[in-house]
């Protein structure tokens, strides 16, 4: 018994896995830090590369969360984002509590 996905150039395509070009992979890394250090101003530099904030720290982000003029647009979008789906979302399952509770009392027995 075999399955019509089996026949699918789709799906064959798919699912023909090949294992990663581990040396290209390694020279775009490797190109990708050199670029991001020259543009940084070298060893040590502050100066800012366009687009990329760095690594992630949680230090930053709580630095950047107490100062929010430091932020990128990206950043405050995400982050304002997150808090209205939060928001979104424990609205949602308070009004799930609410509906589910309103239903035929049953009494109790003692």
């Amino acid at each position: 018994l075999v399955s019509s996905e089996t026949f699918d150039p789709a799906v064959l395509e798919a699912a023909d896995f090949q294992e990663p070009n581990w040396p290209k992979r390694a020279l775009l890394l490797k190109e990708t830090q050199e670029a991001l250090k020259n543009s940084k101003g070298g060893k040590g530099g502050k100066g800012k590369a366009a687009g990329a904030d760095g690594p992630f720290t949680i230090g930053g982000f709580f630095e950047k969360l107490l100062h929010p003029e430091q932020m990128s647009r990206g950043e405050l979008n995400f982050l304002l984002s997150g808090f209205a789906l939060g928001f979104l979302g424990c609205a949602m399952v308070n009004v799930v509590v609410i509906v589910a509770g309103s239903g035929k009392k049953t009494k109790k027995v003692v």
